[in-house]
């Protein structure tokens, strides 16, 4: 038998015999005790896996209630021990349980409850405490991880996918293309023919505008002040620097007048 089925074992043994110490002889007992240690070896032996604990758990439970008959490796005991199974459960605390036999465990727990009380648990060298330690935290790390690279693929790959276009908005693309082809030959056609008329309004503007400045610059006066007989001489045609301003302008009509 595996070590850690036999101490299993034994404390779940211990916990069904405590109660029946004041009730029933030691004798008995003894005899109770060998047979239910072999009936749940013979029970918890197939699914038994020490280096996984949770494996095979919900076949090795033991189902115990005030109302009915207990699993077959109990009754056996309480017909050749001579216990009455009312007494037993009554002595347990006369409610329905559930009992869990592990590696490394033994728990009880009410009827769909999901919370389990520990009855007997192995206590865990340093190692492994250490080791479930580093394992947690490397679990937490790599959770970590996997959440931020989700999260960048799933918002770098909004535009990675490239729009089909569908036939339908080919042939309208296509249609749109010829019926613009034609509206830009006749557009350009009427611009040509416009442009055309505008240069000819244009040039005609042209020769209507200048004519008249010519005539107007032949009719125009020429005056000379003969009044004015002072002659300023430039050397080779180096010029001084006025301190005042020059006005020059057009002389009044009154002034061509005298």
């Amino acid at each position: 038998m595996d070590t850690s089925l036999r101490t299993a074992v034994a404390h779940a043994v211990d916990f069904l015999l405590q109660p029946l110490h004041t009730s029933y002889p030691a004798a008995q007992l003894n005899q109770a005790r060998a047979l239910l240690e072999f009936n749940f070896a013979e029970h918890c032996a197939p699914t038994w896996q020490s280096r996984d604990p949770s494996y095979g758990s919900s076949s090795r439970r033991l189902s115990l209630s005030p109302g009915a008959i207990p699993p077959n490796c109990i009754y056996a005991v309480c017909l050749q021990s001579h216990i009455r199974w009312s007494d037993w459960i009554a002595l347990l605390g006369n409610y329905a349980l559930d009992l869990y036999v592990d590696p490394g465990c033994v728990s009880v727990s009410l009827p769909g409850d999901a919370e389990h009380v520990t009855i007997w648990g192995r206590r865990k060298t340093l190692a492994q405490q250490l080791l479930e330690t580093d394992l947690g935290e490397e679990n937490e790390l790599f959770a970590l991880i996997d959440d931020e690279v989700h999260a960048r693929s799933w918002t770098g790959s909004g535009c990675d996918t490239p729009l089909a276009r569908s036939s339908s908005s080919l042939s309208h693309n296509s249609s749109h293309s010829h019926s613009s082809s034609h509206s830009s030959s006749s557009w350009s056609a009427d611009y040509s023919a416009s442009s055309s008329s505008n240069s000819s309004d244009a040039s005609q503007r042209h020769r209507s505008h200048h004519g008249p400045r010519r005539d107007r610059r032949k009719s125009g006066r020429i005056y000379v002040d003969t009044s004015r007989t002072d002659v300023t001489a430039y050397d080779g045609g180096k010029t001084g620097v006025l301190t005042g301003g020059v006005m020059l302008g057009c002389v009044s009509v009154a002034q061509c007048r005298i």
